[in-house]
């Protein structure tokens, strides 16, 4: 047959009455013919090849519009290369008119086929896949077909289901140039153009039209492939046209019950009439439909009913016939039957132990989870929280993802690359799950996407409108939605869903962004009696107890109060009673357990983890940090990269680089840093990672510049007193004095920025400044809620103060608590110097320098009298007296 056969198909036996040949190319017989042209059978003499030939009905009837339309599908038709899409392989004008020369398709046209009833969903499947396929190319070459109908596609001639069928679209007679970077159209658009059964209501409206119109027709062929009918066809062509704008069609799975629920869905979504509810892209159809495929195949349900029978037979129908199986045909029947019955049961337990033991090896999903992204779309300022909304449906997105089971959710940095590529790699992901609102009233237009880390391809995308003040709502429809986004995923038991009253809903995303940007005022304890106030009022909602957990650890880590340890602890309990599924839950009682130090637990729950969650590379992580605090650094370094063998991710980088300097690796600690930086060059961390290490360990010079790109960007107390000790370091003293004191402009009272400045001012040479600033160090240590973790701090105060015995007990103290910190060595070291216990310094700054410190913090003057004693590595057998 021919390449084109549509809703005008003439009979092939119509008179040759053309030329014989156009060009080189030999003109058999007619094929058919439409509103556009006609279409021939010929032969390319030269190469050998059948080929079809299409030109403008006849001479008489050409026109310049006709004409330009059909060079404009040679044009665009001729760019393309897919085995869904026809092959042009010429253009020829004649004396009789301009014709195009391309690939002979001998197989049936769609429209023959419906015309014997609708098709089986795996076949119609199938074929929309073909279809969707040759629209991929078509669209990232930058042409929407515009005609997508059952005239308009061939099967090949092993048309049977499963014998090699295949789609071919046809015709790019009205097809539409676009821009597939910028999607801005590079074609003048007209009047509406096209078949009605194939227009999109934005191509009837006049609207841009765009891939996604090419869907909307795909999705009016499925339901006709589906079902036998047209979604929008009436009695006249005006009624179909406010059909396609307007109307809603029945759903396909009440006419069509063998359609499943899924499949529905998917076509429905194909015929939303806002373009962006539909999938995004033609890539993303496919891998959506593709994923259906397995689960309509005839033969798995064939399958499935032989296990059904078999299972509903009375055991005591078979007992029976076992006893007369020796007689008669009845009995060799269910001999069989028998044989049947053990024989499944032999594969069901083979099928059953090979499944376990493929998914508990099947590697988990590495997720990224952007923070969503926020677009105002108006001149009009909007009157609600956006800033809120999106963290409505950020919290509502990794809540939904970890509904499913082998998937690892991964939240990226506080400032991570914008571009899912580039996320992806920073991460080491699989994939990139990204959320946008586009707001420019009351309602605004989210979209949730599936993204491949590799190469950006879309996967799966879901567009719906929300009304922008309600954040429960959007919240419940992101987590609703996302029950389509991993079809090959099996959802979790036992997680519940966002059981949450509206205006705690709310509460709770405004005390998660006063904890996260540590406002002005902000107080952990109050924060801590407004969750307790909420899990009164939603007991239910899980994200409660998760980031009260949070909160306690936080405190414990500034406090080491156990009270707050405590309530972490509690919270985790009522976490794990709603959902204990969650691997969330584990995950954070093994966090809880190994920063209070509590070994053995941390152990317990982690074999609990690992069973639950096999293959989770976060398991080895929790195992290599455990192993480092109980002293087995050479394992815990083992285990680190075979971590990054499996997730070779910045943070984890940066984590091993941190574990390879406490150990004494400089070098290697300096490379897997850099490593890091390398996979993610803007992580803030990571480069505050490296500046620390040449701070502490190398180059004081390269740190200042760290520091100084550091503070640029983000100014923050603690890089700002780093920048100022590498000044110091380098002996820039004038501007150390300038860092430190911008620091405690961010952080009045803070007792480590009032020392440092107190220590800059000092070797600046101001000593009576100096004196009176170290006596504000200590009044500011009295006022704090927790002064013995300013142990060091107070100890180097009281010493430059000349208060010799309280200095000394205070440092005692601080070595009794962290004995192998280099820098509590060091601090040790400078406070008898200040004293005057050259032997108990020199002893303490032999330690530090073999924990890996730098000489240079050393070449201070208050290391005078000390200094040709340290060159010796080796430290005294006995603790000098009074350390």
């Amino acid at each position: 047959m021919n390449a084109r056969v549509d809703e005008h198909e003439t009979s092939a036996a119509d008179p040759p009455d053309e030329p014989r040949t156009v060009g080189p190319y030999r003109v058999d017989s007619r094929l058919g013919q439409g509103g556009m042209g006609e279409v021939w059978a010929g032969y390319d003499e030269r190469l050998d090849r059948p080929v079809a030939l299409k030109r403008v009905r006849s001479a008489a009837e050409r026109d310049p519009e006709a004409r330009e339309l059909l060079q404009r599908e040679a044009r665009a038709a001729a760019r393309l290369r897919h085995p869904a899409l026809v092959q042009v392989y010429d253009w020829v004008e004649a004396a009789d008119g301009d014709w195009i020369v391309m690939e002979r398709v001998e197989g049936i046209s769609l429209r023959h086929l419906l015309r014997q009833g609708p098709l089986e969903p795996a076949r119609a499947v199938r074929l929309a896949l073909d279809i969707l396929a040759g629209l991929a190319v078509a669209h990232a070459s930058g042409i929407v077909h515009r005609d997508l109908k059952a005239g308009n596609l061939m099967l090949t001639v092993d048309s049977a289901p499963g014998k090699g069928e295949q789609a071919k679209i046809l015709d790019f007679g009205i097809a539409k140039r676009f821009d597939p970077d910028t999607g801005e159209s590079l074609s003048v658009d007209g009047p509406a153009m096209g078949t009605l059964s194939a227009m999109s209501p934005e191509q009837i409206r006049g609207h841009r039209v765009d891939p996604r119109s090419d869907l909307f027709a795909l999705g009016s062929l499925l339901y006709e492939m589906l079902s036998g009918q047209q979604p929008f066809n009436a009695g006249s062509p005006a009624e179909t046209l406010r059909r396609i704008c307007t109307w809603e069609p029945p759903d396909l799975h009440t006419l069509a019950p063998a359609v499943g629920e899924e499949l529905s869905s998917f076509v429905g979504r194909l015929l939303a009439k806002d373009p962006r509810a539909r999938p995004a892209s033609a890539e993303s159809a496919f891998a959506e439909l593709e994923s259906l495929v397995e689960k309509m195949d005839p033969r798995k349900d064939t399958w499935l009913q032989t296990l059904v029978d078999l299972e509903t037979l009375d055991p005591a129908t078979i007992l029976e016939g076992a006893a007369a199986a020796s007689e008669g045909p009845r009995g060799r029947r269910l001999r069989f039957v028998l044989r049947a019955v053990l024989v499944m049961g032999i594969v069901g337990v083979i099928v059953a132990v090979s499944w376990w033991g493929w998914q508990r090896g099947r590697p988990p999903l590495y997720v990224a989870v952007p923070a969503t992204e926020t677009v105002l779309t108006g001149k009009i300022e909007p009157v609600y929280d956006l800033e809120l909304a999106a963290s409505a449906v950020h919290t509502s997105v990794l809540r939904g993802l970890l509904g499913f089971r082998r998937l690892v959710v991964l939240e990226p940095p506080a400032d991570p690359p914008r571009e899912p590529r580039q996320l992806a790699r920073a991460t080491a992901a699989d994939e990139v799950f990204t959320s946008r609102l586009e707001c420019g009233g009351p309602s605004c237009r989210l979209t949730l996407a599936r993204v491949r880390g590799t190469d950006g391809r879309l996967l799966w995308t879901q567009g719906m409108a929300v009304e922008s003040n309600h954040l429960l709502e959007i919240g419940q429809a992101v987590v609703d939605h996302l029950g389509g986004a991993f079809p090959e995923r099996e959802l979790r038991d036992g997680v519940p869903d966002l059981e949450v009253r509206a205006e705690d809903f709310e509460e709770f995303l405004q005390l998660k962004r006063r904890f996260d940007r540590r406002e002005s005022g902000f107080s952990l304890d109050d924060l801590l009696a407004e969750l307790q106030t909420l899990a009164r009022s939603s007991p239910r909602f899980l994200e409660l107890p998760f980031l009260e957990a949070h909160v306690s650890v936080r405190y414990f880590q500034e406090t080491r109060s156990d009270v707050h340890m405590d309530r972490a602890r509690a919270a985790l309990a009522r976490a794990e009673a709603l959902a204990p599924a969650d691997p969330r839950v584990l995950y954070e009682k093994i966090n809880v357990a190994r920063i209070a130090g509590e070994i053995a637990e941390a152990e317990r729950v982690l074999a609990d983890f690992r069973r639950r969650e096999p293959g989770n590379v976060r398991g080895l992580y929790q195992q290599a940090r455990i192993l480092e605090r109980k002293g087995q650094t050479e394992e815990a370094l083992r285990r680190m990269e075979r971590v990054l063998e499996r997730l070779p991710a910045a943070g984890y980088f940066f984590d091993y680089g941190g574990m390879l300097a406490r150990a004494g690796e400089i070098s290697r600690a300096r490379e897997a840093l850099e490593q890091g930086l390398e996979r993610d060059p803007g992580h803030y961390n990571g480069r505050s990672r490296l500046a620390q290490l040449e701070l502490m360990s190398g180059s004081p010079a390269r740190a200042a510049d760290l520091y100084q790109e550091l503070v640029e960007r983000s100014p923050e107390s603690t890089e700002l007193i780093n920048l100022g000790t590498a000044q110091m370091l380098i002996g820039h003293y004038p501007a150390s004095v300038e860092s430190f004191r911008t620091a405690l402009e961010l952080s009045p009272g803070s007792p480590a920025a009032l020392l440092n400045l107190a220590d800059a001012e000092e070797l600046s040479g101001d000593d009576e400044q100096a004196a009176s600033r170290y006596g504000e160090v200590l009044a500011a240590i009295e006022a704090d809620i927790d002064p013995e973790r300013w142990a060091t701090v107070r100890a180097q105060a009281l010493a430059h103060l000349g208060q010799t015995s309280e200095a000394i007990a205070a440092v005692q103290g601080a070595l009794r608590r962290q004995p192998e910190d280099p820098m509590v060595a060091f601090e040790a070291s400078l406070v008898f110097s200040l004293v005057g216990d050259a032997a108990s310094a020199t002893w303490h700054g032999r330690r530090a320098l073999q924990q890996g410190l730098d000489r240079r913090w050393f070449t201070f003057p208050w290391f005078e009298e000390i200094r040709a004693d340290l060159e010796s590595h080796e430290a005294p057998v006995l603790e000098p007296e009074g350390s």
